[in-house]
């Protein structure tokens, strides 16, 4: 205790002479020691109690902290039943993310910004380190359900999986032993101990949570150019660097007919590849130096076409492309991003 009676922790330090420290830094730490094997005790070894300061004035207050435990794969919050608020306009929030770059490596979960909108993010995994700071990532896509493909699967959870179990609501829950007599004991993930023999009955898979996450079929203008069942990728640049490249008179030297360069004399022609539906077109061969060079633009560079379908030739675009995918009328910018994207192999 640090107050017991008539005495104190501090006042009986003292006693001892000289020594390293102090009360106050020999009492951090056993309240430090004292949480480890209580959280132990209770099954929550990798356990981060967070506490605020308190008691708090009734004026405006904010708290943050950094959490960081290694080696877990989830998370759950359990608040003391001791919590309490002055009123109902306190929030709790909880941020998860900054990976340190140099950290990062094969199996990282990342958000890659879609091109051409208004900060829409996909998730994806990195699956590989590529030269010149360059990742390659595995899109998110959505996994075909067992109805979906006309088998319906017959739920027999095994020890371990997670599932809902009934206790006057479904509950998660994780199973832990399976009887003889086909009888299920769960374990709460609030860690209740009652309740938790159920029939196979009273369990079902658990219901998938509403979330931010963004598949690559939630960009309908994008997932149709990845073919299906299969997997979409990005590649994605440590420092991306963007250039805006014109071919028009007066930029580059004309030649005897009067005409500059054209992108056919500088670049020899541009690669398809649907498996990276957010920038599908790339350049796979130069030829003689032109404009791109001059500005850094290298073999291998992939063609912005949002930009490039709204930029400063939007119109004559617009016009030459007219009837791609059945489509006449181009003039708006959406529909003609649209079509564009959903008939690549005519453009290309």
């Amino acid at each position: 205790f640090r107050v017991l009676g008539n005495t104190s922790l501090s006042a009986e330090w003292a006693k001892l002479g000289t020594l390293p420290g102090n009360a106050d830094d020999v009492w951090e730490e056993a309240a430090k020691e004292a949480k480890r094997q209580l959280k132990e005790e209770a099954g929550f070894g990798k356990c981060v109690v967070v506490e605020t300061a308190h008691p708090y004035g009734a004026t405006r207050h904010n708290t943050k902290q950094a959490v960081h435990m290694d080696g877990v794969d989830g998370l759950n919050v359990f608040f003391s039943s001791k919590c309490c608020t002055l009123d109902k306009r306190a929030r709790f929030r909880i941020f998860t993310g900054g990976l340190r770059r140099d950290n990062a490596g094969v199996g990282a979960r990342v958000e890659v910004a879609v091109p051409g909108s208004f900060g829409d993010k996909v998730w994806g995994t990195v699956v590989q380190k590529l030269d010149m700071g360059a990742w390659k990532i595995r899109l998110d896509m959505e996994q075909v359900k067992p109805e979906e493909t006309g088998e319906q699967v017959a739920f027999q959870p095994a020890v371990g999986d997670e599932v809902e179990a009934k206790s006057g609501r479904w509950l998660r829950a994780t199973v832990a032993e399976i009887r003889d007599d086909g009888t299920y004991v769960v374990d709460w993930f609030d860690r209740d101990n009652k309740d938790r023999e159920k029939k196979l009955d009273e369990l079902r898979r658990p219901t998938p949570q509403e979330s931010d996450h963004r598949n690559l079929e939630d960009l309908p203008r994008y997932c149709r150019l990845a073919s299906p069942g299969a997997e979409g990728f990005a590649v994605c640049l440590d420092e991306p660097k963007s250039i805006t490249v014109r071919y028009a008179k007066g930029v580059s030297a004309a030649d005897e007919q009067g005409f500059g360069a054209m992108i056919g004399d500088e670049i020899k022609f541009f690669g398809l590849d649907k498996s990276c539906p957010l920038m599908p077109i790339s350049i796979q061969g130069l030829a003689e130096s032109g404009p791109a060079q001059e500005q850094g633009v290298k073999d291998g560079w992939y063609l912005d076409l949002v930009a490039t379908l709204g930029g400063s030739s939007r119109s004559k675009l617009a016009e030459l492309l007219s009837g791609i995918g059945g489509v006449e009328d181009l003039s708006d910018l959406g529909t003609c991003i649209n079509v564009v994207l959903h008939n690549i192999d005519e453009v290309q």
